[in-house]
């Protein structure tokens, strides 16, 4: 993954380019997080969220583009629990 979240709030980052097989622009798990002004642009995980990968999380997304990213069964976000 690009990153791994484990803050509570990301700003103004932008996540592009990554490979991973779940989450490859972000991975977020058991997480609360607020992002804003966040670009996720061409990530590709081989399974699950090319953009946003999140397990049992909350998320806030504010002033943020996803765009351009695949995935096998979700490109730009994919939700479990």
């Amino acid at each position: 993954a690009g990153y791994y979240a484990s803050a509570s709030r990301i700003d103004g980052v932008v996540f592009s380019e990554n490979q991973a097989q779940a989450g490859a622009g972000l991975s977020i798990s058991q997480q609360s997080v607020v992002m804003n002004g966040v670009r996720l642009e061409n990530n590709d995980a081989s399974s699950y969220g090319g953009g946003i990968f999140a397990m049992q999380s909350q998320i806030t997304i504010e002033s943020s583009r996803i765009t351009g990213n695949e995935g096998g069964a979700a490109g730009g976000f994919a939700v479990v629990g």
